[in-house]
């Protein structure tokens, strides 16, 4: 498992803003991918669960033959850029159409939580090749400066308060507490770091 600073699960909480997901959010660092990469020795086909607008799927494709990216936003898909490696499909991450022991890389990137994890994984067995690898990342509140800072968590952990559903707080706490049977491998943490405007900032926020 890696942690960035910064039943068929239909909770849908991001198809509304899926044009702004798209423009705001940040882009995940290409030392990571690199990371990852590093112990796949076949990269033929990845899966990328809970894609969204393709963020990392696109990224995995520079290294993979093929890649699947699923979501169950149609909306969020809609506003992914298109790669002819990438197969973008609108299913469930607890049940797929992938076949049996295919699957080399299965990536989650600030997805893992909104799963049915029982189910999630018992399917990431299935489609996994013996020797595969996963990988599930998050990132939760941005830092900017110890004047700005402080008006973040405000607006977080405040004004939003009641607002966030129970699974964000594995978010918060950088999957510490979320359950993985699998065999974790120590990694370092990678960083996402942006020059933003103000239109930028509140763009983001807005997501």
């Amino acid at each position: 498992m890696i942690r960035i600073n910064f039943v068929f699960l239909m909770n849908d909480n991001f198809s509304s803003q899926a044009a702004a997901y798209a423009q705001y959010r940040p882009q995940y660092p290409e030392g990571l991918f690199e990371y990852i990469i590093g112990f796949v020795k076949h990269p033929k086909l990845a899966w990328d669960c809970g894609t969204g607008n393709g963020q990392a799927a696109t990224k995995i494709s520079t290294y993979f033959e093929r890649v699947y990216a699923t979501d169950i936003s149609r909306q969020q898909i809609s506003h992914a850029i298109p790669k002819s490696n990438i197969l973008y499909a609108i299913e469930p991450a607890e049940r797929t159409t992938l076949e049996d022991n295919t699957v080399e890389l299965v990536t989650v990137s600030q997805a893992l939580h909104w799963f049915d994890l029982d189910k999630f994984y018992k399917e990431v067995k299935r489609v996994s090749e013996p020797a595969g690898l996963i990988a599930a990342w998050t990132y939760s509140l941005i830092q900017i400066d110890p004047a700005t800072d402080p008006l973040i968590h405000h607006y977080h952990n405040r004004i939003l308060e009641n607002y966030w559903d129970a699974a964000r707080s594995h978010v918060n706490d950088g999957y510490q507490r979320i359950d993985f049977p699998f065999t974790q491998i120590k990694t370092p943490v990678f960083s996402i770091v942006v020059h933003w405007g103000l239109q930028e900032l509140e763009g983001y926020l807005n997501t």
